[in-house]
């Protein structure tokens, strides 16, 4: 039982909802206030489709391939964070998803003191580390989906490669590996490893580069 709205989302909680349903037990869901839905609600960035990370890994290789995976990603992206490392994943995500790219930061949703703030990435980092935000609290950060006049126009045989390249770029500037970032953007845009690889390095593909892929 929880008087807290509707927990269990990315929470601890969903170990012991699993474990009632596996013991036979009958799990009633009552509705109530969710950081998660009012935060897609109000920030108004999402599209209609969305994908839901809950907290990121907080570093290495892990948390690299989300941040890769939500800069390719043409949905909207909703993150929760914790007030003392929201300035560094708000900064990561501007890095890696550019700078440009509209989202949202909502703080203590559905709590006396909640704040929504929108803008792009890089502001919103900025506004973090100059206390114009403030770092106490709960989180939602909301990563708008691409728009649609920004993506490569399939009347352009290369837009979607450059437009890729980009991506691989960014990628590479937050850590990832060259291969492992061409190899994520191709299958994520389904494009031909070996035709991306050849434009990012100008140079034939390594050995267990399939061109078919």
């Amino acid at each position: 039982m929880s008087d807290a709205g509707t927990p269990l989302i990315s929470d601890p909680g969903g170990t012991l909802v699993a474990a009632a349903v596996a013991a036979g037990i009958r799990v009633i869901p009552i509705p109530g206030a969710s950081a998660l839905l009012a935060a897609v609600v109000a920030a108004g960035v999402t599209g209609p489709r969305w994908s839901f990370e809950g907290f990121l890994p907080r570093s290495g290789a892990d948390r690299i391939k989300v941040l890769g995976a939500i800069a390719a990603d043409e949905r909207g992206t909703v993150i929760y964070e914790a007030g003392p490392r929201v300035a560094a994943t708000l900064g990561d995500l501007a890095r890696v998803c550019g700078s440009e790219r509209i989202g949202a930061v909502c703080r203590e949703l559905t709590k006396l003191h909640e704040e929504i703030r929108r803008g792009t990435l890089g502001a919103l980092a900025a506004a973090v580390n100059a206390g114009e935000i403030d770092a106490r609290g709960e989180f939602v950060i909301v990563v708008g989906a691409q728009e649609v006049e920004s993506l490569p126009s399939s009347d352009d045989p290369e837009g979607p490669y450059a437009a890729a390249l980009e991506l691989v770029e960014r990628a590479v500037t937050a850590g990832e590996s060259r291969s492992a970032a061409i190899r994520r953007v191709a299958t994520l845009w389904g494009l031909e490893r070996r035709r991306l690889w050849n434009l990012a390095h100008d140079d034939a593909a390594p050995e267990g580069i399939d061109a078919e892929s």
